[in-house]
């Protein structure tokens, strides 16, 4: 509500916070974003800023800016911390300062137990400290990618699940169990659980506008996406399938709350489908043959067309050829990694 507002925005290796008039209003820490692409960018060093608007020049809201001289220490912790138990203050910049949750009634301390002291503020190491009261979890913490559970969600505080991987060819670390706390923060023992898609299992990551050589008559094409609800990934991704004969087909596949897709030239509209799993990882597997494209998530089929049923007849002419290659259309598409195996399971 006041009339003058100062922002301090805070780039960190790894974390972008900003504070409004000294409050702490945005804090992003990159790992915790599934897109490698945050990560990749904001940790390298910042070296210049440009302003821009949308309104006219006369019309900007920012009068001025700078670069204040670096701090020599921090002298307390910000308000919003102020429950959290810590060391004697001030500080010197750089100094890493411990932090111990002081949570009340049902709630219990998560995330950062170590701050850093950084330019007269005190940033996040990790996460931001943070107290969670106890209550119902409504699914898994959406940063753990390609986890899954057999437990059907929602359930109660101290619930303990057992998660693993998505696929045999990821490799596990961490801890396999993890206890339910509140809405999707668990507590877990030992190392927080992990899952990495294994080079050694053929998962390479692509890049926008290469070739991929591809034999559909031995193999099909696994694509990993991670998609979660709390994050801002493409709505979509887009791959084009190369004949030997230079034609071209495109698959679409949208997501949405009602997920559609488009396979070209077989398709002048949209199809939806049906039912997805309800998880925010998921693994693709694209099978063609000269009759037919189906598409397997998670080991359900959820897409299947037969050239021979649609009235167009290009969509035969190109997709019954055989496909040399493929290619993924944009370089933040929510395809994180591919690979072809030689054995897949499709009778689900």
């Amino acid at each position: 509500t006041e009339d003058s507002i100062l922002w301090s925005i805070v780039i960190a290796k790894k974390s972008f916070t900003i504070l409004c008039n000294g409050i702490y209003v945005v804090n992003i820490v990159y790992a915790d974003v599934p897109n490698d692409f945050c990560f990749e960018k904001w940790s390298a060093e910042i070296k210049k800023v440009q302003f821009t608007s949308s309104t006219p020049k006369t019309m900007t809201i920012v009068e001025y800016f700078r670069q204040p001289p670096q701090s020599e220490g921090c002298p307390l912790l910000p308000d919003a911390w102020k429950t959290f138990a810590t060391g004697t203050f001030p500080v010197l910049n750089g100094a890493k300062v411990e932090v111990k949750g002081l949570c009340s009634g049902n709630s219990r301390f998560f995330d950062s137990t170590e701050v850093i002291c950084l330019a007269g503020t005190l940033s996040p190491f990790s996460r931001t400290p943070q107290c969670i009261p106890e209550g119902t979890c409504t699914g898994l913490y959406p940063s753990w990618n390609y986890l899954q559970t057999s437990t059907v969600f929602p359930v109660a505080t101290g619930t303990v699940l057992t998660v693993t991987c998505y696929d045999e060819g990821f490799k596990m670390s961490g801890s396999t169990e993890v206890t339910c706390h509140s809405d999707i923060f668990y507590t877990y023992q030992d190392e927080e659980p992990l899952c990495t898609p294994s080079t050694d299992e053929g998962w390479l990551k692509p890049e926008k506008s290469t070739e991929y050589d591809i034999d559909f008559t031995e193999t099909p094409l696994q694509i990993l996406t991670n998609t979660p609800k709390v994050t801002c990934v493409p709505a979509k991704f887009k791959l084009f399938f190369n004949t030997a004969s230079k034609d071209i087909g495109l698959f679409v596949l949208k997501f949405a709350e009602n997920p559609s897709y488009l396979l070209q030239p077989c398709m002048n509209k949209y199809g939806h489908i049906s039912q997805l799993p309800n998880t925010p990882s998921r693994v693709w597997t694209f099978i063609k043959t000269a009759e037919s494209f189906t598409v397997h998530c998670n080991g359900d089929l959820v897409i299947s067309i037969v050239f021979g049923e649609v009235s167009d007849d290009k969509c035969t002419d190109i997709w019954s050829q055989d496909i040399s290659n493929f290619e993924v259309d944009s370089d933040d598409s929510p395809i994180d990694f591919y690979r072809l195996r030689l054995c897949v399971d499709t009778t689900a």
